[in-house]
Order: structure tokens, then sequence, then C-alpha cells
């Protein structure tokens, strides 16, 4: 009964994304679009390394290294003294500004588990020196350590799959908006790829063919960025009858998000594709009933504001280089939303008046920064959006639908796997209402400590 109900509490929150909880007000007909938007995205990263995998299997031209690279690794996984001995040539290493490393060991890759040959790969490159000091002392025998040209193909995959590696790690957070950042790491990938293939001189040939594969097999999942098909490649349907294409709720979201805003990486016939689509949707969702008129707010917020967003929570760290007045004097019907944002209520051709005088006024916005320069953190489109939504009414509520999505699973993935350490069989006699707490303070722990140290109260 209590694994009933922790699923049933579990499930709850994973229909509630956490950036979906900083959007409040929604319809109910608004609030059924976000979780059958929700749906279709949730792959992303699962396509990503599907073509990845290409990447982690030797083939005529790399005269077995990965084999070489995993043999190396059991090496030391597979013996204690080697692994201490390891251990104890990095001790007293430093870094560049006299912080002491920490002793590392190698890491085991494995096949069900993401980007852990990836993980691989770098700690081997992050090692190659000690393994090299171990060599010389007679701790290693050579024939066990890669030679040059082996070394060589690691360090060439390990940047060829760096982009790769940064996609996951941004789109799988689950505090700031992810689902606006797909367009332009699809693109930088992409690039990426064409790049290694071009890159004649300083790339191996093994490398350079291993590229141009993945690069084959990448523009068959998500299409190539040729003009007039980045829109529409959705539409169509991909190898054995799966999604291809850029989610076109990635792109809505692209375009309404402040710091994507520009899209610089769409041409012409794109960019005016996705300018309509966008417009479609603001004319839609300002022909639903936005609330009932008689409810009362759940959150009684100032006049011309539709989005609140919880100030307090904090936003996550990353690093840089993972990421760089209307309708005055109008005559129409005007209702007070219980929120205290006043809704438009026109027939639709001025409606879509409206909505064309916002897009041009949208365009002329300045674009937002997306890392803050001080903080070093992703910077929130909600907040803005909190700003400026009495500036660009349709649009908001455009932006607040499309951008609650996340772009991946891994935040409810992460809840499920929180909530099987929290309901151990040593912890059998739990009480369904004490396991909800104790998955609730475990990934919001940051965030209450932040509230109470902002109200001067002790951390937890």
């Amino acid at each position: 009964m209590a694994y009933q109900l922790i699923i049933l509490f579990v499930l709850q929150l994973i229909l509630t994304p956490p950036c979906a909880r900083l959007v409040v007000n929604l319809s109910q007909k608004q609030s059924d679009v976000v979780v059958k938007l929700s749906g279709v995205l949730v792959l992303i990263m699962y396509v990503l390394e599907l073509t990845t995998k290409l990447a982690f299997t030797d083939n005529e031209l790399s005269h077995g290294t990965m084999k070489k690279a995993r043999a190396l690794v059991g090496h030391f996984t597979g013996s204690s003294q080697a692994n201490q001995i390891l251990m104890k040539v990095q001790a007293g290493a430093v870094w560049a500004g006299g912080a002491v490393r920490q002793p590392v060991t190698v890491v085991q890759d494995v096949c069900t588990r993401w980007w852990s040959t990836f993980q691989m790969c770098r700690r081997l490159l992050y090692l190659k020196p000690y393994f090299s000091i171990m060599v010389t002392n007679d701790q290693l025998d050579n024939d066990v350590n890669l030679t040059d040209n082996e070394w060589t193909i690691i360090k060439d995959l390990h940047d060829m799959l760096l982009p790769f590696m940064s996609a996951q790690q941004v789109l799988e957070g689950e505090r700031y908006v992810t689902i606006s950042l797909v367009l332009g790491i699809i693109t930088t990938i992409r690039n990426t790829l064409v790049a290694t293939i071009l890159d004649v001189e300083n790339k191996t040939p093994h490398v350079q063919n291993m590229a141009q594969r993945m690069l084959t097999d990448f523009n068959l999942r998500w299409g190539t960025g040729a003009a007039g098909t980045v829109v529409r490649e959705h539409e169509a349907e991909g190898e054995r009858r799966r999604p291809k294409g850029i989610p076109l709720h990635a792109l809505v979201a692209s375009f309404v998000d402040p710091r994507t805003k520009k899209l610089s990486m769409l041409n012409n016939i794109d960019f005016a594709t996705l300018r309509n689509e966008v417009k479609q949707r603001a004319v839609h969702l300002s022909s639903l009933t936005v609330r009932d008129v008689n409810a009362p707010a759940q959150i009684p917020l100032a006049a011309g504001q539709g989005i609140t967003v919880t100030t307090y929570a904090p936003v996550r760290r990353i690093l840089a280089q993972q990421y760089d007045e209307l309708f005055v004097g109008i005559d129409s019907d005007v209702t007070v939303d219980p929120i205290g944002a006043p809704i438009i209520q026109a027939p639709p051709p001025l409606i879509e008046a409206l909505i064309e005088a916002e897009l041009v006024l949208w365009a002329s916005e300045p674009v937002q920064v997306r890392i803050d320069a001080a903080t070093k953190a992703i910077n929130n489109p909600l907040l803005w959006w909190n700003n400026n939504c009495g500036r660009f009414p349709h649009l908001a509520s455009v932006a607040k639908l499309y951008l609650a999505i996340q772009a991946t699973s891994a935040p409810s993935e992460r809840l499920f796997s929180h909530a099987g350490l929290t309901i151990a069989n040593d912890r059998a006699n739990l009480l369904p209402e004490n396991a909800a707490n104790l998955i609730y303070l475990h990934d919001n722990m940051i965030q209450i400590n932040q509230y109470r140290a902002e109200h001067g109260l002790p951390r937890l």
C-alpha cells in the first residue's frame, strides 16, 4: 500500500515539471496542452545517444583503440594493487592555481549508462601523464598503455563528442528553461561534425571517417538543416517510424525565449515559417478561456502580471562556454482576469492585428544574454516575461505554455531514482507521508535553505 501511494505521489510530481511550477494560472485547456506537448520531447537525449554509440565501436581505421582503452581501464579495475599505485603517483599534484588535485581512478564504461564511454575517455586523457610515469618506473607494462597514435584517436573522439556531452548536461537541467535551447544545441553539434570532417590536417583518418558516419546518422534523425526544411522536418517520418527533425514545440519555444529569439541559425524561409506558426498559436490561445472569472486567484498579483516566478529558487550554475506600449487607445471589450491582468477579448481580425503588432515589437527587442556575467548562471526567461507580459500579452501566453516544457525526461527519472533509494527494504515501516516529505526535501533542500537564509532563519 505504501509503495502504491508513493508511486502516485511521484507521478503527480512528474506530471508537474519544475519549470511548469514557475508558471501559474494556466487554464485547464492550456494545462492539457502542456502535458500533451511534453510527451514528444523526452526522447531527445536518447536519439542523440544513438548517434554517439557509433563513436564507441572500433572499425578498420581505429586499429582496436577502443578495445585497448577498455583493457587499460580493466587493468586498474581488476587489480587493487595497480589502482593503489596509480593513486600514489598522483599524490601531491596541484592545479595551475595551486589547489591540490585529489587522486582519481579510471572510469569503467557501462553499456546501460549514457555517456559512460565518453567519461571513460575523458578520465583516461586526464590520467595519461600518470600512466607515462608508471611506465617509466616499471609500474605499468608499456604494452598495456596506449600508443601515441591511439592517444590521438582518443583525444580526437573526445573533442568531437564534447558537444554531445554538453548537450546532455544542459538539457537535463530542471531548475531553468531547457526546451528553447534544443535548436541551438542541434545546430552546434551538426557544425562540429562538419568541421571535424573538413579538418584534414589535424584529425586522424579514423576520427574523420567516424564523424562522417555520425553526421549521416545525425541528419537521418534531425534533418540536414537545409533552407526551408528545419521547421517542417518534423512532419516527415524517420527510420523505423521514429520522429524526425526538431520538434516544432522546441522551435516555438526558441522563438519566444528572449535569450534565443534572434534565431541566427535559421534562414529567412524557416524563420518566416516559424513566425507564422507562432502567430497561429497565439491566435488559437487567445480563443481559449483563460480562467473562470468567478474563480478566486491562487496567488494575488499586481495588475499587469500574468506569470509569477519563485524568486528564491536558485538557477543552476553551469560553465559559460556550455552555453552567450501596446494597445493604448484601442477600443475593445475588456474583462478583468482574476490574477489582475486585463484580457483583450476582441473579434478575430483585431486579435490577429494585435498579435502582428506584438511580433513586430518583439523583433525589435534586444536579445537577453544567456549567461549572467557575474554569477555564470543561466538567465531565466520566465523572469523576463514576468516583467514584460503586459507589453506582449498574446506572445506571453505562448511563452507561458511552451517554455514550461522540459527538454528531456531526466528530471523525472532522477525523481524515480531518489524514490527508489528512499523507499528501501530496510525502511519497510516508512509511512507514505514521511516518504513523500523525504523525497520532497531531497529535491528542494537548496531552495528551502536559500529561502530561510533570506528570512533570517537557520539552515536545515
